[in-house]
């Protein structure tokens, strides 16, 4: 299967679906319990990624950056029923070149990219 036929993903923060986001992020251990206002306000102060099946978002990422020098990638989720399809492994390059792409006139000294896990 090519992830391309099948899925898509966009940088329209239009599409994202804030319910399904919140859902997911209110039971990561990363992100318990957080209120759908701090999500809303992270989402508009992101860059945010969307991966979708059609027009059903199944993953989610963004990043946060001053458009400067840094870069940090955070809240990166493939929905359970569409995990083991590579899909996280095509994600998060497509971030990592959009750092290195479509910033990179913003950002021409990007020198930290940064992923924290909690773990």
């Amino acid at each position: 299967m090519k992830l391309q036929e099948e899925f898509h993903i966009s940088t329209d923060k239009s599409l994202l679906d804030l319910e399904l986001i919140h859902h997911f992020l209110q039971d990561a251990y990363w992100s318990k319990n957080i209120p759908i206002d701090i999500v809303e306000k992270s989402i508009e102060n992101s860059v945010c990624f969307g991966v979708y099946n059609a027009a059903e978002q199944v993953g989610f990422a963004r990043v946060v950056t001053d458009y400067a020098t840094f870069a940090y990638l955070g809240d990166v989720f493939i929905l359970e029923p569409f995990q083991g399809l590579g899909l996280a492994k095509w994600l998060i390059p497509n971030c990592r070149d959009c750092a290195d792409g479509c910033w990179r006139p913003k950002m021409p000294n990007c020198f930290m990219k940064n992923l924290a896990l909690c773990n």
